[in-house]
């Protein structure tokens, strides 16, 4: 055994691990659901409904809540790391080893790649981390925008160098050249898009192409 997690004063009906999340959420018959960190065991949060809970479970970054006549749904990816900061981990040790600070609004999104981070906030800037000697990172590039980054993706061109395709809310893909936020091109959408995924077996140009049929809003080029 791990851990026991105990604070519940009436049955335990569901518990759930949300995908890409380090929070177990459990609900009971108090009418309370509680967060736990999964490194610590200890509760973070705790949030009383009011009513009896049913059952609780999750589909993906979704959590469900049933309750008399109700079911509550928790969309948890705006959670993220609401101060401002980002937590380098040491995977062996569960033990932070260092906290990321320079943004002044919430993270949305980051990218790890070698040994270089993207960080992105809704202050609207992205920042590109460095690891020096030891590991540490250090930030060597701010890029700002008008407008708020939502997401970020990685990826590599015909000649292997490194880009990365924003999202904003102003309903913008942006694709930059790292690490010095050459903007490349644009691609438009309808509406604000909050998840952008490729298919690692594309190459460039059809990930592309894929993009702008499912967004399919137009292209201008700088």
């Amino acid at each position: 055994m791990l851990a026991r997690l105990e604070g519940h004063k009436k049955s335990v009906v569901g518990v759930a691990l949300p995908s890409r999340s380090d929070k177990l959420y459990t609900g009971s018959r108090d009418g309370t659901v509680r967060v736990w960190d999964c490194y610590s065991g200890k509760c973070d949060r705790i949030i009383n409904l009011g009513f009896e809970i049913g059952s609780l479970i999750c589909e993906g970054l979704w959590v469900f809540i049933g309750l008399p006549n109700l079911v509550r749904v928790w969309n948890l990816s705006s959670e993220g790391s609401m101060d401002n900061t980002v937590k380098v981990w040491d995977l062996e040790t569960m033990q932070c080893k260092q906290t990321l600070n320079g943004h002044k609004d919430v993270m949305m999104s980051l990218l790890s790649w070698d040994q270089c981070l993207l960080t992105c906030s809704l202050e609207h800037t992205m920042k590109f981390w460095v690891a020096r000697e030891g590991g540490k990172l250090e930030p060597v590039n701010t890029h700002e925008e008008k407008s708020g980054i939502l997401k970020v993706l990685g990826m590599q061109d015909a000649k292997g160098k490194h880009n990365v395709l924003c999202s904003y809310n102003d309903n913008c893909f942006r694709l930059y050249e790292l690490d010095s936020f050459t903007e490349m091109d644009r691609i438009f959408a309808e509406k604000e898009v909050r998840e952008i995924q490729r298919d690692p077996m594309a190459c460039f140009s059809q990930v592309m192409q894929l993009e702008w049929l499912l967004f399919g809003c137009g292209r201008q080029n700088k």
